[in-house]
């Protein structure tokens, strides 16, 4: 009867383990798709020194909140795999936003090229001299301008 017991426990202790593994690897953020998502804010690179004014509360952005953003393409960039696109606003003080883009849009970055203004929905993920956000895709595009 020990024997049976402890097949059960090992059997019981593998399918949590195989379960618990599974929930892990689909809610990764990488593998969301933000297509459907609303955004929190949509906004322009040129007001975007806006949202980082010390000591309010109205307009800040937080680590973690899907934004959308429209600038122009200073340049594409693909290493390690990984696509990123750095955008620029209208002003020559504008900061840049470095957008590390979500797997599978790689059609969509072909269509591209540099001075094009595009919009972009990502996860903001900080700000020092530049923005940086994580799982970008194309909203909008006008090619060629």
């Amino acid at each position: 009867m020990k024997k049976i017991q402890k097949k059960h426990i090992a059997l019981s202790l593998l399918i949590v383990l195989v379960g618990t593994l599974f929930l892990w690897y689909i809610d990764r953020p990488d593998r969301h798709n933000y297509i459907n998502d609303r955004p929190l804010i949509a906004i322009t690179i040129d007001n975007i020194s806006d949202y980082f004014k010390p000591n309010t509360k109205i307009n800040t952005l937080e680590p973690e909140q899907l934004v959308e953003i429209e600038g122009r393409i200073k340049e594409i960039n693909t290493l390690n795999g990984r696509h990123t696109i750095l955008l620029k606003g209208t002003l020559d003080q504008s900061p840049y936003i470095i957008c590390d883009m979500q797997k599978g849009q790689e059609k969509e970055l072909e269509l591209l090229i540099e001075n094009d203004t595009i919009r972009v929905k990502g996860v903001f993920k900080g700000f020092l001299k530049d923005a940086v956000f994580l799982h970008c895709i194309v909203t909008h595009q006008n090619l060629h301008e």
